[in-house]
């Protein structure tokens, strides 16, 4: 984005491409509302650069940068907003922007020394990219690409705060405008600018593609109905978790098929859902990976933890009331809990679980049971009554 009265056509290919791109994003991927500013942005500063270069006046040329940069920041600062997901910008916040665009205006049209209308537009801009590293700062997570877009956005505004610092005291109030965007430390600062702008600009659009790639991602390991993992994502959430110590709980809902008979498959889905709630609320790891059939990854945790955390799992379930359903129909689930080392076979501790939530099932259901040694000659036999 220009950030002075100076600007080549040289922008206006960069620019102008890197609208296009963000349109056609916009069109592919749909409904990305960080996209749409980013290319209301872009579409700004092409304008801009365009309006520019038909101006003559140097004060004609300051009222268009006023005006237009730093509302090419804010929304520079609401494509963040919605990368990182957060709240709304405070309506004072552009208020204070649109005062001082306004003060700008005043100045030049009044009169005033130049040097106060410069300072007026260094000030909006300094504002209006403030957002931008504040709401980066304020992310959940932060990876690489959102360092360098912090530093690169931080160093932006800096050439606005240096601007605001030095002026005063290199530029006395009778210089003219010519004089102070023609100097060599403007220039100097434009450039610093101009190498800042496209990069911001790459990585607000690579970051907007890698949240996208990694929203159909989680889409493609969550099971529609409850919102949990899938098996595909839960192998691969057991092998990193394999890594070092922790256990595997198995849970199936007993007598599930009868639910559905009774009551409809409506009300079997909500069932799911509201024990799948259950699952997430332990904080661990949790994944529907058969009709009713459901596992939990506590890494780092032993196997008699997880035994308690599978038995209190178990009591909520069974004191949990349906309004679908009678009250004299108490839903159970049965658990099996086997512990692993690190960089044990995932099928071996399947097995080992499912030994045990096969024991769980076979001596009455509605029961926990740790997998032992001796569970493992007996799983087949358990397996055969189970199902019987």
């Amino acid at each position: 984005m220009p950030t002075t009265i100076s600007v080549g056509y040289a922008h206006v290919a960069i620019y102008g491409f890197m609208a296009v791109l963000c349109v056609t994003l916009l069109l592919a991927f749909q409904r990305k509302p960080a996209l749409a500013w980013l290319t209301a942005s872009l579409f700004i500063a092409t304008a801009e650069v365009l309006l520019l270069a038909r101006l003559t006046s140097e004060g004609a040329k300051l009222l268009l940068a006023i005006c237009c940069v730093p509302v090419a920041y804010a929304c520079i600062g609401q494509t963040t907003r919605h990368l990182y997901a957060q709240r709304r910008t405070p309506r004072a916040f552009h208020a204070l922007i649109a005062a001082i665009v306004a003060a700008g205006w005043a100045a030049l049209l009044a009169g005033l020394p130049a040097l106060v209308a410069v300072m007026m537009f260094n000030l909006a801009c300094a504002v209006a990219v403030a957002e931008t590293p504040w709401r980066i700062a304020r992310a959940r997570v932060l990876r690489p690409i959102d360092w360098a877009l912090f530093v690169a956005v931080t160093g932006t505004g800096a050439v606005f705060v240096a601007r605001l610092v030095l002026y005063p005291l290199l530029f006395d109030a009778h210089r003219d405008l010519a004089a102070i965007t023609g100097s060599d430390i403007d220039r100097a600062l434009l450039a610093v600018n101009g190498l800042l702008a496209g990069p911001i600009v790459l990585l607000l659009i690579a970051r907007v593609v890698a949240g996208v790639i990694a929203g159909y991602r989680d889409r493609s390991e969550r099971d529609p109905l409850t919102g949990l993992a899938n098996r595909t994502a839960f192998e691969r959430l057991a092998v990193q978790a394999m890594r070092g110590n922790g256990a595997l709980i198995l849970c199936d809902l007993d007598h599930f098929k009868q639910v559905n008979d009774r009551y409809g498959h409506s009300v079997g889905d909500a069932v799911l859902r509201r024990f799948a709630v259950l699952l997430r609320e332990t904080g661990l790891n949790a994944a529907r990976i058969g009709g009713e059939e459901f596992a939990l990854i506590a890494a780092e945790r032993g196997e008699i933890e997880a035994t308690f955390i599978a038995e209190n799992l178990r009591q909520r379930l069974s004191s949990s009331h349906f309004e679908a359903i009678d009250a004299d129909h108490v839903l159970t689930a049965s658990f099996g809990v086997a512990g692993f080392q690190p960089h044990a076979s995932l099928q071996s501790l399947i097995d080992e679980a499912d030994s045990a939530l096969y024991t769980s099932k076979n001596e009455g259901r509605d029961r926990v049971t740790l997998h032992t040694p001796n569970l493992v000659r007996e799983a087949e036999p358990q397996r055969y009554l189970a199902e019987a």
